[in-house]
């Protein structure tokens, strides 16, 4: 699945890395400017986000060769090129070891913190409920309402 968001969006969706034949960077720079980063900010941007991400010693290496958790990592990083306002994620810390895990989670502290708008899914009910300033569960066929997470997970929302 590919996903593309114009203008002040990102996604990090499951989705496959690329063709597996370039490298992470090369990958990143391709999406970079799909996305219509200027030219002169791809590089810094990129490399910025290998760092980030923790890509930074596989950089060049084939994404074929990655591992389940460095493409997840890598489809953060596509999401993410072009430094957008609205971010959606679907299971960000799928295929992550623990480590990897905690890391993807402090990286969207971070986006809250910048005040990024950041529409998250996930099975991982305890960590969304600490960060969102607002929630929606899903339930089969039909959204839950709207509302705090100041509420507890077992109350409904209101």
């Amino acid at each position: 699945m590919v996903v593309f968001i114009h203008q002040g969006g990102g996604a990090a969706l499951h989705a496959r890395a690329g063709r597996g034949i370039e490298a992470g960077r090369d990958n990143l720079r391709y999406f970079a400017e799909l996305y219509g980063v200027p030219p002169a900010r791809i590089r810094p941007r990129v490399e910025e986000l290998l760092a980030l991400l923790g890509l930074e010693a596989r950089a060049l290496d084939r994404v074929e060769n990655y591992s389940r958790g460095m493409k997840q990592r890598l489809h953060i990083a596509r999401g993410l090129v072009h430094d957008p306002e609205l971010v959606f994620m679907d299971e960000p810390t799928l295929g992550l070891d623990p480590e990897g895990a905690v890391e993807v989670r402090a990286l969207i502290r971070r986006l809250k913190e910048a005040n990024k708008t950041v529409f998250l899914t996930t099975h991982y009910r305890r960590w969304s409920w600490c960060w969102a300033s607002s929630r929606s569960p899903i339930r089969p066929w039909r959204p839950a309402p709207w509302g705090s997470p100041c509420c507890s997970p077992g109350r409904p929302a209101g």
